[in-house]
């Protein structure tokens, strides 16, 4: 069994061995009955939890939660997988069996926005980055085909309008369409543009920018050039020495599109306990081993909602998501009481969610990509671990 303090990483010796769960309370061998009785979790509520994770139905790859510092639970699964780490981020064109256990990487897909996000929020870079206020096209003077956009007949169609904030929200007003069959998908065609910017401004603009939202990865990819454009560095770079070492996450993985740039909508490629490193970063706001990795101002900032999405489909309760910077927002209720949480969401049932109130983090990873009925069966699994929390 493991767990988390500060920055270190210890393991001592469960009384279930043979088993790949761990279940609050049973921390040592010989635990006492009275000791058990003080765990944050009802064990009993956590039996009936992993008998639903490992439901034949749902292509589950592994749950983690941890609370205060401490993994409570953990269970890994084998499953069918499909990655990105290939063929340019194509991925592989059929799903194989893989084997998971706590070292082995897993596709994260559109988590990577979130982790892309938190990058902005470096405090070294506060002074140096675009304001988000700014124009994006001002950004970009060297890309002449927006220097002399003609006027548009309706001044609040003008993509001039379009903010940095607006790119972050995901409510630029450019047309977009990425919840759509992959081979129809604008995302894919990403992947092979020679500029980002370009692709993703000469969209059509169907609405005022900030009146409505719309998920947009290549303005994630407009938000990561900009990082790298600013720094002079690359984001992998960035992301290693100034998020993942701090973190210690030495072993990850980001795929590459066919023009060899890591795809920061997408591409990244973690443990499952290192995302749930990136989900107590948030829960403490940005401070890790007692320094400040990530502006405190910018988590809180990211992680709040900004508007109503519509989208209903990634609770467990039915209700319509926030979304913040690259973050979704929302809320259950348990046990007659309002419980707020924010998550980072990718394709397939990959999942960081962050419960303040509860000083909680729960993680999976899963196989279902592209299958809508995956994101409600998570909703409802983290619904579950929210109503057996003592």
């Amino acid at each position: 069994m493991h767990y988390y303090e500060g920055m270190k990483h210890f393991e001592v010796r469960s009384i279930l061995p043979s088993r790949r769960v761990v279940l609050a309370g049973f921390f040592v061998v010989g635990l006492t009955t009275a000791l058990q009785a003080e765990s944050p979790f009802d064990a009993g509520g956590l039996a009936t939890l992993e008998r639903e994770a490992r439901d034949p139905g749902t292509n589950l790859h592994s749950l983690l939660i941890e609370r205060g510092g401490r993994i409570q639970f953990e269970m890994y699964r084998n499953g069918a997988d499909e990655t990105l780490d290939s063929l340019g981020g194509l991925g592989t064109l059929c799903s194989s069996e893989t084997k998971f256990d706590a070292n082995t990487l897993h596709d994260v897909r559109s988590v990577s926005k979130s982790i892309t996000s938190l990058l902005w929020g470096i405090p070294e870079y506060q002074r140096i980055l675009p304001d988000l206020g700014s124009s994006v096209l001002s950004h970009y003077p060297d890309v002449e085909e927006f220097q002399e956009l003609p006027s548009s007949e309706k001044p609040a169609l003008d993509k001039r309008r379009i903010t940095v904030r607006n790119l972050f929200q995901m409510n630029s007003g450019l047309a977009w369409e990425e919840w759509v069959s992959p081979v129809m998908s604008d995302e894919l065609r990403l992947l092979w543009k020679s500029s980002h910017v370009s692709f993703l401004m000469d969209r059509s603009l169907v609405h005022e920018p900030g009146q409505k939202f719309n998920y947009n990865g290549g303005g994630t990819a407009v938000l990561a050039d900009l990082l790298v454009r600013t720094t002079g560095k690359p984001l992998i770079d960035i992301a290693r020495e100034k998020l993942f070492d701090p973190l210690e996450i030495k072993d990850f993985k980001w795929a590459l599109d066919l023009r060899d740039r890591p795809m920061p909508h997408a591409g990244l490629r973690l443990r499952p306990r290192d995302m749930m490193k990136i989900g107590r970063l948030v829960l403490n706001g940005g401070v890790w081993n007692g320094k400040q990795i990530i502006r405190r101002d910018w988590i809180e900032i990211s992680t709040r909602s900004h508007l109503d999405t519509g989208v209903t489909l990634l609770s467990g309760n039915e209700q319509s998501m926030g979304y913040g910077y690259q973050w979704w927002t929302g809320s259950s209720v348990v046990k007659g009481k309002q419980i707020d949480w924010t998550t980072a969401v990718g394709n397939g049932g990959q999942r960081i969610f962050v419960v303040p109130s509860f000083d909680l983090v729960v993680v999976t990873t899963a196989g279902d990509y592209g299958k809508v009925a995956i994101q409600g069966k998570i909703g409802r699994l983290f619904e579950r671990v929210l109503e057996v929390v003592q």
